[in-house]
């Protein structure tokens, strides 16, 4: 069997520099580590932007995504220590709201 293109499956890590949660596999014969918080699919271009390869996490196996791909799946995005691209949770909304008046 060739080594060429092989991917595997993404297993759960800690970052050996910054001991962040990452996600590590071979994605078309290279070694991939992703962050494993997923992205809203259009904050995809702000990755891009920033520098970051972005992948989908197909069948367990991260798939890098090229333009406008078809691949289904969570949109995760290559790892930087120090620099991880997490949404925020939504404000909680209080139980009642009583306005200022």
């Amino acid at each position: 069997m060739s080594a060429h293109l092989v991917t595997t499956e993404a297993k759960a890590r800690l970052c050996p520099r910054c001991a962040e949660p990452i996600l590590v596999g071979v994605s078309q014969g290279l070694t991939v580590r992703v962050d494993p918080y997923p992205l809203a699919a259009e904050l995809e271009v702000v990755a891009i932007i920033a520098g970051r390869e972005v992948y989908s996490l197909h069948a367990r196996m991260l798939v890098r995504r090229l333009g406008n791909s078809a691949v289904s799946g969570p949109l995760l995005v290559s790892h930087r220590c120090g620099h991880i691209l997490r949404v925020p949770p939504p404000p909680a909304k209080p139980d009642c709201f009583v306005p200022p008046f």
